[in-house]
């Protein structure tokens, strides 16, 4: 690449970012760890303590709901491509994420990234580096624009890269679930607008705001180390986010389902029982028999990727066989 292509090199990457991606990498997600190398090679950081460590800062039991959030959404938008439903995906706030090249890599689709985040104004040359760096040839076509998912700033670009009234495929993880219930509802109406434009149109997400409380207390009930996590985090959010996880969050699933109903989506849920994939974070977990088990159940039957349709043009998703 010619002295490692010095204008292409990363000037810096947040620690949430750095977090992510070596949490990713610990899980065997198709290629966080070339993302990493990449970022370390350019002296941006050391590898983070928890590729050394995995009982560092993030808790096994938070290893592997993120394995499980993202395995279940590359399944289902996978599965979703295979169909034929859409051939472009539109993913809000993707941060460092690998899962845009991953996809382009083996399907003809058009993948546009968007985020304004610090990190994001770097993921380009970071995907585009990997992808040579893998030998990569690219059967799809990967965009990146600088969008607010509230506010729509931006959003113009974009759409002069949609075909006018052709499905598309909104995704994202997190976001929604960083913000209070208003801006969550804004997001939620700019998704709408946009699915109308485009009849038969998807939004795909393992984060829709969800507290499952039964999930929460078997957890903390099995690991006494993931309670004190939690509560930290909890902590954090209303701290730096403004978001009272307890007041904000819905409780249970009939929540989701109701809320957004009255917004005009209707709602199919998928997950690891769904595809079948091997949960290959699950050896770090520190727990006893039966408590182990009994807590990948759990995990097994609570995270699951949300497929919302517009009511009035609801066809349901069928997922032919596990595809992982």
């Amino acid at each position: 690449m010619g002295e490692d292509n010095k204008q292409n090199r990363l000037d810096t990457i947040s620690p949430t970012a750095l977090a992510g991606l070596s949490s990713y990498a610990i899980c065997g997600i198709p290629l966080a760890k070339e993302f990493l190398d990449l970022i370390c090679k350019d002296g941006i950081a050391n590898p983070p303590i928890s590729i050394f460590n995995p009982s560092g800062d993030m808790p096994a039991e938070d290893l592997i709901r993120r394995e499980v959030h993202s395995r279940a959404m590359d399944a289902i938008l996978r599965s979703l491509l295979d169909e034929g439903r859409a051939d472009t995906i539109l993913e809000f706030a993707s941060g460092m994420s690998p899962r845009g090249l991953g996809l382009v890599n083996d399907h003809e689709v058009t993948y546009i990234e968007t985020d304004i985040s610090n990190d994001f104004a770097q993921k380009r040359s970071l995907c585009g580096r990997v992808a040579e760096g893998q030998g990569m040839e690219l059967k799809g076509r990967h965009l990146f624009y600088p969008v607010d998912a509230i506010t729509m700033d931006g959003m113009d670009e974009v759409r002069k890269q949609l075909e006018p009234g052709k499905p598309i495929i909104i995704t994202h993880a997190g976001l929604i679930t960083y913000h209070p219930p208003e801006k969550r509802d804004q997001i939620s109406y700019n998704f709408r607008e946009i699915m109308r434009s485009a009849p038969g149109s998807l939004w795909v997400t393992p984060d829709p705001g969800f507290l499952n409380t039964a999930y929460l207390n078997a957890t903390t009930r099995l690991s006494g180390t993931y309670a004190q996590h939690l509560s930290k985090v909890t902590a954090d959010f209303k701290q730096k986010l403004g978001v009272d996880v307890d007041r904000d969050f819905y409780a249970d699933e009939g929540q989701i389902e109701e809320h957004y109903n009255r917004l005009g989506f209707k709602i199919q849920k998928f997950g690891q029982p769904e595809f079948g994939f091997a949960i290959q974070s699950a050896p770090l977990l520190q727990l006893d028999d039966p408590a182990r088990e009994e807590f990948l159940i759990l995990v097994k039957n609570s995270i699951k990727a949300w497929v919302f349709q517009l009511a009035d043009n609801y066809q349901p998703v069928q997922i032919a066989k596990p595809l992982m």
